[in-house]
């Protein structure tokens, strides 16, 4: 039996945590990016490109989740949820390329569920 990730909901608990699987709470927002977009490359080798894309406000920070399906954009604006996947806590900049300053990122998404009440 796979044991559950660990919750987290603060910066303090995404540092503690970083490269793990992890579950985080927050309330997801989708967010537009207009006029600018995001893109990302499929395991098909297709490229995804949007101007909307999805964060969780966390109690102190934002962690990014990127591009996401429409339905679940719709389905979970600005609800509490909980997100598993792999917390990448402290990105680095990339030098010469413009970008905002990087916020935590949630990569290799397991599932994205509302919070239980």
């Amino acid at each position: 039996m796979t044991a559950t990730p660990q919750l987290l909901n603060c910066r303090k608990d995404l540092l503690a945590h970083d490269g793990e699987i992890v579950s985080v709470a927050g309330v997801y927002q989708a967010i537009n990016l207009e006029p600018h977009y995001m893109a990302q490359v499929e395991p098909n080798g297709t490229v995804t490109t949007t101007s909307v894309i999805a964060r969780l406000k966390l109690e102190d920070t934002r962690v990014i989740l990127g591009i996401r399906p429409a339905a679940e954009l719709v389905a979970f604006d600005d609800k509490t949820v909980i997100a598993v996947g792999r917390i990448e806590a402290d990105p680095q900049l990339v030098p010469g390329m413009a970008q905002q300053v990087p916020r935590p990122l949630l990569h290799d998404i397991q599932s994205v569920s509302l919070l239980p009440e």
